[in-house]
């Protein structure tokens, strides 16, 4: 046995053998790094599920809240708490509509004088 092992012949099925091995780790090397890429996308996929998760937990959370039901109470049932006033802001929609269009007039009139005026 160990005039085999000083032989030519393993010598040479030992270079066979390591290039033999060496050619299949270098010929499987694009797929590993293909595949490696594929596994980092979808940790990094898996990362933002977890995170979108997270969100619509905290909202949902939300909504069965009394604060939320509450709120809501108030705004499309127009209810109050015992002792509590209410003031409601009513808008003049023809003051507001006045004002804008002084706004565009001002404009107007700020813009036909600006080309009037202008050097070239």
């Amino acid at each position: 046995m160990g005039n085999f092992l000083k032989s030519k012949g393993f010598t040479i099925l030992s270079i066979f053998t390591i290039c033999f091995l060496g050619f299949l780790v270098f010929k499987n090397k694009p797929i590993i790094e293909s595949l490696n890429n594929e596994i980092n996308e979808l940790e990094g996929r898996i990362a933002g599920s977890d995170e979108k998760t997270e969100k619509l937990q905290s909202e949902f959370e939300y909504f069965e809240s009394n604060s939320y039901l509450d709120r809501q109470a108030r705004l499309k049932l127009n209810l109050k708490d015992p002792g509590e006033n209410v003031a409601y802001i009513v808008r003049d929609e023809e003051k507001i509509a006045s004002d804008s269009e002084d706004i565009e007039k001002k404009d107007f009139l700020n813009n036909l004088i600006n080309r009037i005026f202008k050097r070239d």
